[in-house]
């Protein structure tokens, strides 16, 4: 009569595929962890824009939402302080040569009749790009991946 229960051996089998599994995921949560936090950024600097945007029409007179990209930092018009972005998200910004504060700073300013002086805002991290594209002349905002 044989015994039930398992072998050494076929111990030893499911402990080695066990410790693969753990070796290989926490790289791919990482990556995904870097990719959320990249597009919680962007949804935060698109909520800022519109802000300001709001801010600007329904006070009649134009706000800007300024952007370091030294430092990392942005601000809208409606927030009292700055905002940050995550460490290693790089961020680049295009917009009218008015609107700049030096070599690594910018605003995009947004008047009462809703328009803007528009721009590009990037933002990137491992490889993966978004862009915020404001429009001159409507003051729209989209975000594209």
């Amino acid at each position: 009569m044989r015994e039930r229960g398992f072998t050494l051996m076929e111990m030893v089998v499911v402990l080695a595929v066990l410790a693969l599994v753990l070796a290989l995921v926490p790289p791919l949560l990482g990556g995904s962890r870097a990719r959320a936090e990249l597009e919680a950024s962007a949804r935060a600097i698109v909520a800022g824009l519109r802000e300001t945007r709001a801010l600007a029409m329904t006070q009649g007179r134009a706000q800007v939402f300024a952007l370091d990209l030294a430092k990392g930092l942005y601000r809208g018009a409606g927030e009292k302080g700055t905002q940050s972005l995550p460490p290693g998200v790089q961020s680049a910004l295009v917009t009218a040569a008015g609107e700049r504060i030096g070599a690594a700073a910018a605003g995009i300013r947004f008047f009462p009749d809703g328009s803007s002086t528009g721009g590009r805002v990037t933002l990137a991290r491992d490889g993966r790009r978004i862009e915020i594209a404001i429009d001159w002349l409507t003051g729209r905002i989209a975000l594209q991946e």
